[in-house]
């Protein structure tokens, strides 16, 4: 089992600078998008060589296949996707998926004595299916165009 300080996510600044860029200073969605695009890419790489020098065990079933489900996602979005809505559409959709992912997070977190593993346990063919089609759901939907 994982010790309660091991539980936390890896958000950076790109899921608090698209919001903040498009409400409160109106900035176009396109510049922000690549703008947080840019910053989200720098943390997540500051994020990956600290895990690897810091040599933190990981769950690598978990890391590949919702990669492979993310990069399908992030492709059909943006050449699909992205055109059907409008900026202030993208914003609410935006900011609706991380709120509930907040929300979801703060009450996971609000479990003292859940259990938690190192490990998927008992992996097989049908949850990593699982994986990977939770990260193409979430790639699509999540990231502001």
């Amino acid at each position: 089992m994982v010790d309660q300080l091991d539980r936390m996510t890896f958000e950076g600044g790109g899921a608090v600078v698209f919001p903040m860029m498009t409400l409160l200073l109106n900035i176009d969605t396109k510049v922000a998008r690549d703008f947080s695009l840019m910053i989200q890419s720098c943390g997540m790489t500051a994020a990956t060589f600290t895990i690897i020098w810091m040599k933190i065990q990981i769950e690598w079933h978990a890391i590949i296949l919702s990669s492979l489900g993310a990069t399908f996602s992030i492709i059909f979005g943006l050449q699909f996707v992205d055109d059907l809505l409008t900026g202030p559409e993208k914003k609410m959709l935006f900011i609706s998926i991380w709120f509930l992912f907040a929300l979801s997070l703060f009450l996971l977190n609000t479990q003292k004595k859940r259990t938690t593993f190192e490990k998927i346990q008992d992996f097989c063919w049908w949850k990593g299916a699982v994986l990977f089609e939770i990260r193409i759901v979430g790639g699509r939907s999540s990231r502001p165009s």
